[in-house]
Parts: C-alpha cells; sequence; structure tokens
C-alpha cells in the first residue's frame, strides 16, 4: 500500500442521508389563469417553474436539524471521499450524537404530519387567486412522510488490493488539504471583520472555543502530517486563547500574529511547514537492523535512520536530537559509520512527500 492511502487505516467515514420534502412541485399548463395554453411553450423544451404547496417556514426545521448533523461530522472529521473522515476514537461519540439527532429529525417529521392538513389550507388561505391549483396539487400526507428521512453509516474503507491503478494514491493529501482548509474557512469571518490593531480590535468570548476547536481538529489529524507542525500549531492556537473574557490587547495580537497567515490552503500549508520547525526531532539507533517489515512509524510508514551496529546500553532507547538539522547530521553520521563496519546490514528507506492538494460547510465551524 502507498503512503498516501495508509491514512485510511486512521479513518472511519460518515456518509449522512438527509432528506427534506421540497413542499413544491412543477407548475402544470393548467396551472396558469388568463392564459391560453396553447401559446406556451412545449414542456419538451421549457419548463414552467414550480408552485409552492406550503409556507417555506414550516419546512425550515428539517433544514436546521441537518445542519446541525453536518457542524457535527465538521466538528469532528472533514470532508472526504463524498462523506466525512473522523478520526477512529471519536467514531463512539459521534455515533451518539447523530443517533440524537436523527430521533429528533423524526419527532419534527410527525410533529409536522400531524400539523399537515391545517397547514395547507392556511396556505390556501394566503393564497386564494391560486386555491383551486393548490388543492388540486395537494398530495396525502403518507406520501409526503415518505419524502421526509434521516440516518447515517459509519464504517471503514481500504484500498482494494485489486486495484491496479493506484487511484487513492492522493487519499493522503487530500485529506490533509481538507483539514487544513476547513481551518481556514472557519477564520475567515474573523479575519474579514478586523484590521489587526490591537488597540481597537477585539474578538468575543465565544471565539475561544472556536479557536480551540480548531486546534483540537489539527491534533486529531496530526497523524496525517509527519513533520510535527499541525501538533506545534494546535499548542500555538490554544495558547493564544488561555485567558478568559473577550479576547484583546496583547492576547488578540498574540492570537492575530497566527490567524492571520490562514488567508488561503497554500499559506496555511506553508504556515504548518514553518511550525515544524519547532516540532522535537528524534532519530533512534537500534541495536540491530530490523526487517522493513517492522521499522514504521505510527502511520505504517518505513522510517530511514535505522542502523546495524554496536547497541547502545538500552537497545530500545533513541538519541533525541535538539533540531532537525542535528537531526540529520547524527543520521548521516550513523549511517556512514555503519557504511565502514557493516555494510550489508544498513537499513535506510525513503522517506517520501506528504504534499499535495480538497457539501454543506457554510457555518463558523471548524
Amino acid at each position: 500500500m502507498t503512503v498516501q492511502t495508509t491514512v485510511l487505516k486512521d479513518v472511519a467515514m460518515v456518509m449522512l442521508d438527509f432528506s427534506v420534502w421540497s413542499g413544491s412541485k412543477k407548475l402544470e399548463p393548467s396551472d396558469f389563469i388568463n392564459v391560453d395554453v396553447q401559446d406556451l411553450p412545449p414542456s419538451r423544451v421549457a419548463s414552467y417553474g414550480i408552485k409552492h404547496l406550503i409556507e417555506k417556514e414550516r419546512l425550515q426545521p428539517f433544514k436546521t436539524i441537518r445542519n446541525q448533523a453536518e457542524r457535527v461530522c465538521n466538528r469532528y472529521g472533514t470532508r472526504l471521499l463524498g462523506g466525512y473522515a473522523i478520526p477512529l476514537d471519536c467514531v463512539e461519540v459521534i455515533g451518539v450524537e447523530l443517533q440524537a439527532i436523527c430521533a429528533k429529525f423524526n419527532d419534527e417529521v410527525d410533529n409536522f404530519i400531524q400539523a399537515y392538513d391545517d397547514a395547507i389550507a392556511d396556505w390556501i388561505v394566503k393564497n386564494p387567486e391560486f386555491a383551486e391549483p393548490l388543492r388540486r396539487a395537494m398530495l396525502p400526507r403518507s406520501k409526503v412522510k415518505s419524502r421526509f428521512s434521516a440516518s447515517f453509516s459509519i464504517f471503514e474503507v481500504s484500498a482494494s488490493p485489486r486495484d491496479k491503478t493506484n487511484s487513492l494514491a492522493s487519499v493522503g493529501s487530500e485529506l490533509l488539504d481538507s483539514v487544513l482548509l476547513s481551518i481556514v474557512n472557519g477564520v475567515k469571518p474573523q479575519l474579514a471583520s478586523k484590521t489587526g490593531n490591537s488597540a481597537s480590535d477585539w474578538f468575543r468570548v465565544e471565539v475561544r472555543q472556536s479557536i480551540v476547536e480548531a486546534a483540537q481538529k489539527l491534533r486529531r489529524f496530526s497523524f496525517c502530517d509527519r513533520s510535527g507542525g499541525m501538533k506545534v500549531l494546535a499548542d500555538d492556537l490554544e495558547a493564544s486563547v488561555a485567558g478568559s473574557g473577550k479576547i484583546h490587547g496583547a492576547e488578540f495580537e498574540k492570537l492575530w500574529a497566527i490567524i492571520s497567515r490562514f488567508t488561503s490552503l497554500d499559506a496555511m500549508k506553508q504556515f504548518v511547514e514553518e511550525c515544524a520547525n519547532r516540532a522535537p526531532a528524534t532519530l533512534a539507533i537500534a541495536g540491530s537492523a530490523p526487517s522493513p517489515d517492522t521499522i514504521k512509524d505510527d502511520l505504517g510508514f518505513p522510517m530511514s535512520g535505522f542502523v546495524a551496529g554496536e547497541a547502545p546500553a538500552s537497545p530500545d532507547a533513541p538519541v533525541f536530537a535538539e533540531d532537525k538539522e542535528e537531526a540529520f547530521a547524527l543520521e548521516a553520521e550513523a549511517v556512514a559509520a555503519s557504511d565502514e563496519e557493516a555494510p550489508a546490514n544498513v537499513v535506510s528507506f525513503p522517506m517520501p512527500d506528504h504534499d499535495q492538494p480538497v457539501k454543506f460547510a457554510d457555518t463558523f465551524d471548524f
């Protein structure tokens, strides 16, 4: 399996299936008043529009509940493969929340159907000039009820070993891009409403929770980023809103210095790369050379930097480097030394790149 598809082992997919009756039907030629049907264009070349059978506001509660389900999925996960990718440790909690939302939706359907006849009659009273076409178009309650549904599916996916096209090759980078883009879109309302002037600008207290949720999302999906930059950025975000009350003054400056970098997906990726320079680097030099099947990081990627040779005092003890450059220097020295002493036992694997570019999110949610 390729590097890109290994991220699938860390996520489950959530598919939402919410249907809401439109409350409308197509206009028919007979619906037009004081119009000669012969003057209308044939239906094969033109549509006549729609007629609303009920007040649109009566259907709004269902759309609100559907949006709640989408926000839950966006809070714990991110858009991917037509659904939502959710970290495995969030599956249980999101299942409970979505189950409650579906039950709420079904209760609302029952209430709507009970009041359906009265709602139609009220709409006809409000539109007396169109009363007859509305009566003709009225649907029975059983049929209307069948137009509503709410359900969800949670499942895990993996690349098929029979797929010779490697069709999921980019799924890892797509997942990373989706996570970062959701953070960018989440802060857009804040960036649009402020100038960055700490003397006059400030954020409402509610922004603290939004920023914390953004940090939590970065940390949940940090397995997508082997550089460690997402974890560093998550720590910085949480530290910037550690206080209480509205965000102003020095605290505003601290937060603004971070989120003002979230202007686009490319800018966000660049910022994560910069944060990676502050991530702790480790280099493990083992006492023997394990096989490629056993030398893997937490994503299942082959690890470079494991060199055969004389075992240290504790074979499992890693050597910690202070920064990335030192880590690479230590690795180079170790590889060079092993070339002189036991070249046949050197195990080194290439570290692949993890870069590449992503229905509903229109709210201030991460």
